[in-house]
């Protein structure tokens, strides 16, 4: 069994299985493209920090305003 957790906002979906990379998909609807992108990092993250960096990415490529309003 494989598990990984799943962060979704923008129609786009981050997958994250626990290393050190998480995967960047575009979701339309229940339709899932391929990968767009990938975000790599090499120290040890808890759940809310990988939420953080897709935040990030997600505010780096305009594709929201501002990450700090989605931020808990």
């Amino acid at each position: 069994m494989k598990m990984y957790k799943v962060f979704e906002l923008a129609d786009h979906r981050f997958t994250w299985a626990g290393g050190c990379l998480i995967n960047i998909y575009y979701v339309k609807g229940d339709y899932v493209n391929n990968r767009v992108d990938i975000i790599e990092f090499y120290e040890t993250y808890d759940d809310g920090e990988v939420a953080s960096l897709c935040l990030d990415w997600l505010e780096k490529n305009e594709i929201i305003t501002e990450a700090v309003a989605y931020k808990f």
